[in-house]
C-alpha cells in the first residue's frame, strides 16, 4: 500500500472526532474503503470515522 495514502486513512482513524483535509490527489471512494479496511485500528472507531463524521458534517 501507498504509504502516503496509507498515512492519511490511519490519521483519520486515529482522530475519529477530528475532520481530515482529505487525500490529494483524490482517491475513489472505494480505493479509500478499501485501504481503509487493511489498517489496524479498534473495531468500536470505524463507525465513528465512516458514520458518526458524516452524520456530524451533514447535520442529521
Amino acid at each position: 500500500m501507498n504509504d502516503k495514502r496509507h498515512c492519511s486513512a490511519q490519521a483519520s482513524a486515529d482522530r475519529p472526532g477530528h475532520r481530515s483535509l482529505g487525500d490529494w490527489p483524490v482517491i475513489t471512494p472505494d480505493r479509500w474503503l478499501s485501504d481503509f479496511a487493511k489498517i489496524d485500528i479498534r473495531d468500536e472507531v470505524r463507525p465513528k470515522v465512516l458514520k458518526a463524521n458524516a452524520r456530524k458534517i451533514l447535520g442529521i
